[in-house]
């Protein structure tokens, strides 16, 4: 039987300047599968290359990593999907997802259920999340704030919320957001528009020092930051006062800069 299926992608040329272009679409090889599309998420990296702001990658480049679909042909190699299966990717290798068609690992896919609709099921963001926090490593004990309370960090919230932390603060500049982020797990929310900002930041400081206090450990902290959110952590506690009249002030006062 010859393998025959015709596809459209996207690709970005530059600022603002999206085309659909189309192509006859590979047959899978080896560990490959190839997956028609059913969602892809849009990941605010995408918007900035749109919008023209420097991202990972270079333009033109087709783009859009965050799908799910549905198995149709996978390579000889392959023994944990089969045609028909709903899948997420977790990594796309080599093709943009904004498309039709893309081809991904036999081993970089994970079966969604049948009733779960494809854009309930985009698992790439998961696995940024559980990447985000094994590099973080926070401890039982730890406090750990969340900058940042969108839809990675909320994520990062209800990761965290199993950890057993002493506490996890969630930072943004949308109450909405800090009213979800705290539903999620969030002991203790921050708005850094709020007029009252600088003495919640110092109350906070307080009550925590109270539970107990010792400086981080430089090599426990972690340089990792998913833009826009970040992740810092704290070995027990913030220190309680610190200077709070200039911007990023708020991380050296919670003692996690």
């Amino acid at each position: 039987m010859v393998f025959s299926v015709r596809g459209r992608y996207a690709v970005l040329f530059s600022k603002g300047d999206v085309r659909l272009l189309e192509e006859e679409v590979p047959e899978p090889k080896g560990n490959e599968v190839l997956v028609r599309v059913g969602a892809c998420g849009v990941c605010t990296g995408d918007l900035y290359a749109y919008l023209g702001y420097r991202v990972w990658f270079s333009t033109p480049a087709r783009f859009g990593h965050e799908p799910a679909g549905e198995v149709i042909a996978v390579g000889p190699n392959v023994s944990g999907v089969k045609p028909g299966d709903r899948v997420a990717a977790l990594v796309a290798s080599g093709y943009g997802c904004y498309a039709d068609y893309f081809i991904a690992k036999g081993d970089a896919v994970a079966k969604l259920p049948d009733d779960l609709p494809f854009e309930y099921g985009i698992g790439e963001p998961l696995g940024a999340v559980v990447n985000g926090v094994r590099q973080a490593a926070p401890r039982a004990g730890d406090s750990v704030a969340v900058v940042g309370a969108g839809f990675m960090g909320t994520l990062l919230i209800q990761a965290l919320s199993r950890m057993n932390l002493s506490s996890l603060v969630a930072v943004d500049v949308r109450d909405d957001r800090l009213r979800l982020a705290k539903e999620y797990g969030a002991t203790a929310t921050l708005n850094p528009s709020n007029p009252n900002f600088d003495s919640e930041v110092k109350e906070l400081a307080v009550s925590l020092e109270a539970v107990g206090v010792s400086p981080p450990s430089p090599s426990r902290r972690s340089p990792w930051a998913p833009s826009p959110q970040r992740l810092h952590t704290h070995r027990r506690g913030f220190p309680a006062s610190a200077d709070l009249g200039n911007p990023g002030a708020l991380i050296k006062a919670l003692g996690l800069g």
